[in-house]
């Protein structure tokens, strides 16, 4: 398991954006604190004939990886007000990985919720890259110039970095609409309303 992290002097806002991008392969995360973006990356692998005990031992090191890069960032902090956007995953050629993403996933989940975040977990990859282009198809390519043109963030490669900060911007049109597309906030209106959301 490799992990990278990229940050800044971390200045205290009101509240936090995270991006979450979740995969066995490379977990991308992405935190906005005003006007600091930190990211950070786990990458590794997972065998199709992994045992129980591999797969246990896999979602322990990640869920420790996740949260160590969340409190590198400050995104920890008690009493910070967060909005985490986490793009859904689903069963793909290889059932046993998905299964194991999700398992991840729901222990980090209660990690959040321990910590009050507002979560936001249903951010459909079509969904993601319509905020990110105008348009619900795209290559991981096209994803990362978009970041970069609109945002002027570079991901230095990283199409897992890509997904997640698109994420974050996503969890900031949630509270912060101002500067957005109209398009962008009409994507975050049906998003909310999708999942239930409650201001």
């Amino acid at each position: 398991m490799v992990g990278k992290i990229e940050r800044q002097e971390i200045k205290m806002s009101e509240r936090i954006y995270i991006g979450m991008d979740p995969s066995l392969s490379g977990f991308g995360i992405v935190v906005f604190d005003g006007e600091d973006v930190s990211s950070y990356e786990l990458k590794g692998s997972l065998p199709k004939n992994a045992s129980c005990a591999e797969k246990t031992v896999r979602v322990i090191k990640m869920t420790d990886g996740i949260k160590e890069s969340l409190r590198c960032c400050g995104a920890s902090t008690v009493g910070r007000k967060s909005m985490v956007c986490i793009e859904a995953y689903a069963v793909g050629l290889n059932p046993m990985a998905s299964l194991v993403v999700a398992e991840l996933m729901g222990v980090i989940k209660v990690t959040l919720l321990s910590w009050y975040w507002d979560i936001c977990h249903r951010i459909a990859p079509s969904q993601l890259k319509k905020f990110a282009t105008g348009s619900g198809k795209g290559s991981k390519a096209s994803i990362m110039l978009a970041v970069y043109k609109r945002w002027g963030y570079d991901c230095n490669g990283s199409d897992n970095i890509a997904d997640a900060y698109v994420l974050a911007q996503i969890a900031k049109c949630f509270y912060e609409p101002e500067g957005f597309t109209k398009g962008q906030q009409e994507l975050v209106a049906k998003i909310k309303k999708q999942s239930n959301w409650v201001e």
